[in-house]
């Protein structure tokens, strides 16, 4: 069976504000006994869902670079050793104030193929609202050596509607990622609740929406090309582990806060395996198991596959589901190409639409519901 598989490494240095991805200090947990308890996850569900083959390997958090070099150089030599099988795509989330030569190095030597780096924004009134580690000059320098190991072969996370953004700001931001050539950037827009220290300080919604369309627009002027709601690529450069998810295709997820869903293709369901978010449950092995029928899965496909710009995958759709996607969701489908927000021959949105995803959906799930 084919599978991805994502690891996740819930530790930080410090914890920014604004995430919601479960992660804890370094220094306050057995880092090791905790790397080498996800080694033995991941074998054992390698071998309980016979998975003969990893089209690709996430290694996310938290910031995995906070392992050091040793530590990441310990970790793949785990992973080859329970499946020494070729994984074409390997991707290691890093934050730049933990990244050095010698992490560099061993990332390359483990089979790595490209780095996620998490920068945000350079401008440092944003940076300090945000609660952000790191220097902007020093960050910059970092960028640069990343592109000596990893040329063309990195992606950046930026943020649009923080605090004391502007359009200058902005387009400071992604000029000097650009001028270091990264493959790919991902441009998200920043959601976080009332109760945030710092929410008086954001954009109203219709500046925040605005920023975002300046910042799409100018990342394409730099041929980097929109192919999810918040992913840019140059050509050939695309996330493949990613592309994964929003296909609802089989992945294993390995960590505390982890998730993995397997998919029955025959049948068209599924099997979702959560851990909690806590690591001392996780060392427990405390997961939860449930099964996604028929219905969940047509509608997790549908949700996830109209993020992507090509749409969901409708020859996966029809083996899985014995219907065609035009005929499943029509007047949805229908209504939205009077809009113009549906893409010529195709049943995806157009980026116009993709603005309006939301909105989409709810009509997509309405459409379901009546009919049921």
């Amino acid at each position: 069976m084919t599978a991805s598989l994502y690891l996740h490494i819930p530790f930080c240095a410090s914890l920014c504000d604004y995430c919601d991805f479960y992660s804890v200090e370094v220094p306050k947990t057995d880092v090791q006994f905790y790397l080498e308890m996800l080694c033995t996850d991941i074998e054992q569900q390698i071998q309980q869902y016979n998975i003969n083959e990893i089209p690709s390997l996430y290694i996310g958090g938290g910031t995995p670079s906070v392992l050091g070099a040793r530590r990441i150089e310990w970790l793949f030599k785990r992973i080859h050793g329970i499946f020494p099988g070729y994984i074409p795509e390997i991707t290691v989330e890093a934050n730049p104030e933990s990244v050095n030569e010698d992490f560099l190095d061993a990332c390359l030597s483990g089979g790595a193929t490209r780095l996620s780096i998490g920068i945000q924004t350079f401008y440092e009134k944003s940076r300090q609202a945000l609660n952000r580690a790191g220097d902007p000059h020093a960050i910059m320098e970092k960028l640069e050596l990343i592109t000596r190991f990893f040329p063309e072969s990195f992606s950046v996370d930026l943020m649009t509607g923080l605090p004391f953004q502007t359009e200058a700001q902005l387009r400071e931001d992604i000029n000097r990622v650009c001028s270091c050539s990264p493959g790919h950037i991902s441009l998200y827009s920043l959601t976080v609740e009332p109760s945030v220290p710092f929410f008086h300080l954001l954009p109203l919604p219709d500046q925040a929406d605005a920023l975002y369309c300046f910042g799409r627009d100018l990342l394409e002027q730099y041929s980097y090309m929109q192919y999810e709601v918040s992913n840019f690529a140059r050509p050939g450069k695309r996330c493949q582990h990613n592309i994964r998810y929003w296909r609802m295709q089989s992945w294993l997820g390995a960590g505390a806060a982890a998730s993995g869903t397997i998919i029955d293709e025959k049948k068209g369901t599924g099997t979702r395996r959560t851990y909690n978010p806590d690591i001392e449950n996780y060392f427990r092995h405390d997961a939860v198991e449930e099964s996604l029928d028929q219905l969940t899965l047509v509608q997790e496909m549908l949700l996830m596959g109209f993020r992507y710009i090509e749409g969901p995958d409708e020859g996966l759709f029809k083996n899985r589901f014995g219907i065609n996607l035009e005929s499943y969701i029509p007047e949805t489908l229908d209504s939205w190409k009077h809009k113009g927000m549906i893409q010529p021959g195709k049943n995806a949105l157009t980026p116009e639409g993709l603005l309006f995803l939301n909105r989409f959906l709810i009509q997509t799930f309405e459409e379901i519901e009546n009919r049921s």
